[in-house]
């Protein structure tokens, strides 16, 4: 029996360290949009009437939940 041959261990190396870069480079992507979600949960909620000017309109749903806010209407 023969070890694998000289161009077959490059090969496997060669997709060894791309498989490695790829998971490297996928799990930053992914702890980047982690600290970009924690940034966005930690502002302070704002009134919709100071963010934009003139007449908006605003699509939510409703419902009879513990911790909903009455509304004037």
């Amino acid at each position: 029996m023969a070890l694998a041959s000289t161009p077959r261990r490059i090969i496997t190396t060669l997709i060894a360290i791309a498989c490695l870069a790829g998971s490297w480079h996928l799990m930053n992507q992914g702890l980047e949009q982690m600290t970009e979600t924690r940034q966005m949960q930690r502002l302070p909620a704002t009134p919709l009437a100071a963010l934009s000017d003139g007449p908006y309109l605003i699509e939510a749903t409703v419902t009879d939940a513990l911790g909903a806010r009455p509304a004037p209407r």
